[in-house]
């Protein structure tokens, strides 16, 4: 089945700073970062927290987090 995300993969790796400061973080290769044909879903959390909420989880991975939920108003 193929995925469709509302952001492309390497668009969100070059918002991380791109694949060597996202290898990094998850201390892995560059390599196999640039391998990524989606985000995997342990690494958006992380990511997300790591570019500042720049890139939400439910835009990397909207397949497995859905839509965010809606902020209630007191």
């Amino acid at each position: 089945m193929a995925y469709s995300s509302a952001m492309d993969t390497k668009t969100i790796i070059q918002k991380a700073g791109g694949p060597s400061a996202v290898a990094k973080l998850f201390g892995i290769t560059s390599q196999a970062v640039s391998q990524w044909e989606v985000i995997p879903a342990d690494r958006c959390i992380p990511i997300e927290h790591f570019i500042n909420g720049a890139v939400s989880r439910y835009q990397m991975r909207p397949d497995v987090f859905g839509a965010p939920a809606e902020e209630q108003v007191a």
